[in-house]
């Protein structure tokens, strides 16, 4: 058994809910955003991920999922002119929909011990990726310090 990482994302960025206000608040050097919500689930099987990805995590009608290995590699996450920002809870922070997804999954009959959350903004730039102090200023007005872990990644 082994732990992986379900990133959610809309099939059509068209019916993603509006961003406009985050894309104003990235400033004039980010064009546009994708969102995606993260769940890290452990210990299971690569079926039981891809079960809970597609039965629970996932709108069929809506999302797609993406199910890795947990500290894999990431190829196909994100497009060269975008940068990523994820935000978590600190640790000992409590996560109510980490909760709720353990309690979802064992009624589906998967007894989870670690589940993890994170909303992660792939922010394009408008010439180029998106400067990585732009990044972080988002960062910044996104985050709770107190709750909020902000991860501004280079390259996926």
């Amino acid at each position: 058994m082994s732990s992986f990482v379900v990133e959610i994302r809309r099939r059509d960025p068209a019916l993603e809910p509006p961003s406009l206000e985050l894309v104003r608040a990235a400033g004039a050097s980010v064009a546009g955003l994708r969102e995606a919500w993260v769940y890290e689930l452990g210990p299971l099987s690569e079926d039981e991920a891809r079960r809970l990805a597609e039965g629970l995590l996932a709108d069929p009608a809506l999302d797609e999922a993406r199910v890795l290995p947990a500290g894999a590699p990431d190829e196909e996450g994100c497009a060269e002119d975008e940068a990523v920002l994820t935000l978590l809870r600190r640790d000992g922070v409590m996560d109510p929909v980490a909760l709720s997804t353990r309690e979802a999954a064992a009624q589906l009959g998967i007894e989870l011990s670690e589940v993890r959350t994170a909303h992660r903004l792939y922010l394009r730039g408008a010439e180029g990726k998106p400067p990585r102090e732009t990044v972080a200023a988002l960062a910044q007005r996104l985050a709770n310090p107190v709750v909020d872990r902000a991860l501004v990644e280079e390259s996926r």
